[in-house]
């Protein structure tokens, strides 16, 4: 829970009012085991490559919102840091001045045999 809403708190903190923000679960069979991954998409500011490196130190923040955007940096280092004590992983796809998507994919315990059933989550 911490790391989705961290996500799309990010999300929010760098995207301009009118554009929206998406929220996908998925459930995925990778090597004959069933993952839900749940993708948190904005189409704000984005990373450039160099920034995309740096994404989960703690503590970095790029440069262009250093100031400007409240944060400590530490959000997407936590982030990995949860997701990977629950055997997951965490990937991020953004291109500067079009967006970020930040993808997690979590193994299932018990792979469900009904559609999932997703709460919404208003931010």
């Amino acid at each position: 829970r911490r790391a989705i809403l961290n996500l799309l708190s990010n999300a929010d903190k760098y995207s301009a009012e009118t554009r929206p923000i998406e929220c996908s679960v998925n459930r995925i069979y990778k090597s004959g085991q069933c993952h839900i991954e749940i993708a948190v998409s904005d189409q704000g500011i984005g990373m450039t490559p160099d920034q995309l490196n740096h994404a989960f130190m703690r503590f970095w923040r790029a440069d262009s919102t250093t100031g400007t955007t409240p944060g400590t940096g530490l959000g997407l280092s936590l982030v990995k840091e949860i997701i990977e004590a629950h055997h997951g992983t965490v990937n991020i796809t953004s291109k500067y001045g079009l967006g970020t998507t930040v993808s997690i994919l979590l193994p299932a315990v018990d792979p469900p045999e009904q559609p999932l059933n997703v709460e919404s989550v208003v931010v």
